[in-house]
Formats: C-alpha cells, structure tokens, sequence
C-alpha cells in the first residue's frame, strides 16, 4: 500500500455514508447497529431512516443516536423499501455509499478493508461475498462468486444478468458518484433488478472479491424474498425483462444470457405459483424442467420472442399462464 493510501485510510479522510432503511424491525436492530458504530473505521455518516414502523424500532433508534453523534435520524410515513433509498441519497454527504437492511448485520472490518481496496485498486466499486439464513439458530450458508479480481464494465454486467452476481443493493461499497442520475422505483419489489446494474454502467472497474463482509438474515417471514405471490412475481419479471432490453442495446453480444435468464424466469414464476394450487400442473412443471436447459431455452428463444409461446404449448401451459394476470396479460396481447 502506498503512502497516500496508507495515509488516508490511517487519517480516516474519506467519508463513507451508511444508509440503513428501517421499518418494523426492533427485535434485529441492536445487533445490525452495533456492527456498524463499531466498525474500525471510524469516519461514517450513518443515516437511520425509520419507514413508518409500528413496533419500537424507533427506540433503538433514538438510543443509539443518543449516543453517537455520526448518526442522523429521519422519520417519514411508510413509503417503501425504495422511496428510503432514494432519500438516503438524497441526504448522504460521503465519498462512498454503503446500504445495510435492518434485519441483517456486517462483519466490523468491512469499511476499512473494502476502502483499502477501492483505493488501492483505483475501483469505481467493491462487491462482496455474504453469508445468509437463520443467524439465530446457526443455519448459515455462505454465498460466493465464481470469478473474483478486477472486472471492466461488460464483464459485471454478464454476471449480473445470469445471477451469478446477485443484485443486492447491500452487496457492494461504491463511490457516490455512480449513483448519479440512479433512482430506485417507488412502490415496487425486488427494485436492485432494475437499478443495480444502472449504476454498474456507471462504473469504469468493479472489485469483486469472495469476502463474507455482509450477513443476510434471509428467514424471516416479512423479507420479500420468501414471498412468492403474484405481485412480487410481475414486480421481478417484468424489471428483469427490461433489463434484458436495455442491455441488449449496450451490448447486444450478450444477448443470448439475458434471453435464458427471462424465459427460464418466466417458466419459475409460473410453476412456482402454480405448484399450490394442483398436482397436475407440478407434474407437467417437472418434466418441462428437466428437458436439458440448453436445448430448451434455445428452442424456445425464436418462439418466445415471437409471441406464439402460447400457441406452442398448448392448453396445458396455457392454463398455468391464466392463473397468474401479468402473465396471461402480457401473451394475450402479443399474440
């Protein structure tokens, strides 16, 4: 490390701008606030946005803000998951920008290592390892990435449209200035799908490492993630849809990933939806899954693509499409 790195990160110079969204979280928030005012590196700027909770989350809140002067509290009427991001944007003075979610926890060494290699690196962006599940009953996994160093631009894009880069807002530190002109989508689930890799465009280099500095509780009930119904499901669909178009046109060589990802999304949501409701339809589900994906996402690409998916399978898949209106929405009027 050379002087001037050593030196900035020794002096703690760079401000880096904690944004945690909080609603209905009191029982996990000391154990998330205590990772973060304990961090090793001391020059933060923790925003705690408390999104209308009903339990006592904005008690914890208050005690810790009491005690620590780095913390700034806002309160607003329940907006959504989004609108608290785009706020804390709005509001954040640091150099860097890092979300944490309320119900989940960070490793104490997080700032300062990922900041050591932003800078030693002379990256835009750092996007970390985590692990998840049930802290509290130690059924933990650990979520790794299948290529790590330095990445272009392109390179994080292909990963992210395949999932082998997940979109987590919380996964990844990144220089405020590429978040420019970025805006999460009001109302909406899974919005890191739609945004996330707006603001990779914006990077020039990407650090990707296979460092666990992140732990994601991913058992609790409320966690959108554990949620399949049919809001969530068009809300992912149709983000991860435009994604697909909207890279298509940056880099159309990376066609083929994106066009396996949405129709193998579209065959999930609608079996996964379906698998409550009727034996029949999980039998039919299985055996279109096991076909050999290759062959069958290429297979079904042309027709896909051509709005006659409909008219390919037929009455049996037509009935799954049915039970789910985005869908059934969406082929009816291309067809």
């Amino acid at each position: 490390m050379d002087n001037a790195v050593s030196n900035q990160l020794q002096n703690n110079t760079q401000l880096v701008s904690v944004i945690v969204p909080i609603y209905n979280t009191e029982k996990y928030l000391d154990r998330c606030l205590i990772s973060i005012v304990n961090q090793t590196y001391l020059n933060l700027e923790i925003i705690l946005i408390d999104d209308g909770s009903q339990d006592d989350s904005i008690k914890v809140i208050n005690r810790y803000a009491n005690k620590d002067k780095r913390i700034s509290v806002y309160r607003q009427e329940n907006k959504g998951l989004s609108d608290v991001r785009n706020f804390g944007l709005s509001v954040a003075k640091g150099d860097y920008i890092l979300f944490v979610d309320s119900d989940d926890f960070i490793e104490l060494n997080l700032v300062e290592s990922c900041l050591k290699l932003l800078t030693e690196n002379s990256v835009d962006m750092v996007i970390f390892a985590y692990k998840y599940g049930d802290f509290e009953s130690n059924n933990i996994a650990l979520n790794v990435y299948p290529k790590t160093g330095i990445l272009n631009t392109k390179e994080t894009i292909k990963y992210t449209i395949t999932e082998q880069i997940q979109s987590y807002a919380w996964s990844r530190i990144a220089k405020k200035e590429v978040f420019k002109g970025i805006t999460y989508p009001s109302r909406r689930n899974f919005e890191d799908t739609i945004t996330t890799y707006k603001i990779i465009l914006n990077c020039k280099s990407i650090l990707v490492i296979n460092e666990p500095f992140y732990n994601y509780y991913s058992h609790r009930s409320s966690s959108i993630t554990n949620n399949y119904n049919s809001k969530n499901m068009e809300d992912c669909f149709a983000f991860r849809l435009e994604r697909y178009r909207n890279i298509k046109k940056i880099y159309s060589d990376l066609d083929d990933y994106g066009t396996q990802l949405v129709i193998n999304d579209l065959i999930h949501f609608a079996l996964t939806l379906s698998y409550k409701d009727n034996k029949a339809l999980k039998t039919e589900g299985e055996k279109i899954i096991k076909e050999d994906n290759y062959v069958f996402t290429k297979r079904l690409e042309k027709l896909f693509f051509k709005h006659n998916f409909l008219l390919y399978y037929g009455n049996k898949f037509k009935f799954i499409v049915r039970k789910i209106p985005f869908l059934y929405k969406f082929f009816k009027g291309k067809n």
